[in-house]
């Protein structure tokens, strides 16, 4: 009888052992995965902020860009319309008689 507990207690000494290993081998690799995650985190993060700062740059010199055509239509438009109301020669309309 001592023997047979001798043995079950044996055995449940290696499936713990086991059941140990593969619980400590899991938890190497969860650490080692979390690891990698945190540095890729970091790594979107930070080039989300670098994005994040050219397209706010390129949004301020698109309105400056536009302010300044802008301008530029109205200027021309106004220019435009002078040179053609002085060099523009109109001809007498008529009136069709009937």
């Amino acid at each position: 009888m001592a023997d047979s507990a001798e043995k079950r207690s044996n055995f449940f000494q290696i499936i713990n052992s086991i059941i140990l290993t593969v619980v400590g081998i899991l938890a190497v690799y969860i650490s080692v995965s979390v690891g990698e995650i945190r540095s890729r985190q970091e790594n979107t993060a930070i080039e989300l902020i670098r994005i994040k700062t050219i397209q706010d740059a390129n949004t301020m010199a698109i309105g400056t860009m536009n302010t300044r055509v802008t301008a530029l239509e109205h200027d021309y438009m106004t220019y435009i319309q002078e040179w053609v109301e002085s060099n523009y020669v109109r001809k007498p309309q008529r009136f069709n008689e009937k």
